[in-house]
């Protein structure tokens, strides 16, 4: 959006090649940028270390334009961490059927 907050369009996706594969992968899509919009609008609220302005009105366009990107890569790293963990942690473990044993191994990538 380039607005200074971070966030993507929301519900799209770029490639057209996306809409010919199953249609899990669409979804995922849509999840993965509903999740990074979600995170990016946590992450302007939160504002921890106050290195962000949250009244992007008032930014000049190169100041808009580095918190935006600023936000977004933060977004992006934390989103790609969280989708690396569930992969690793439920769906490894349902693959090796270690869910059906009863057993609580996962690997921890972090």
């Amino acid at each position: 959006l380039l607005d200074g907050t971070g966030r993507l369009k929301p519900d799209t996706f770029a490639d057209i090649r996306l809409l010919q594969m199953p249609p899990s992968t669409p979804a995922l899509c849509v999840l993965f940028s509903r999740n990074h919009n979600y995170i990016a609008k946590k992450l302007l609220a939160i504002n921890e270390q106050g290195l962000w302005n949250r009244d992007v009105e008032g930014l000049g366009e190169e100041a808009k334009k580095k918190q935006d990107n600023e936000i977004f890569q933060t977004s992006r790293l934390i989103n790609c961490g969280w989708f690396m963990n569930t992969i690793l942690s439920d769906y490894l473990s349902a693959i090796l059927g270690l869910v059906r044993e009863g057993n609580s191994w996962s690997l921890d990538p972090l």
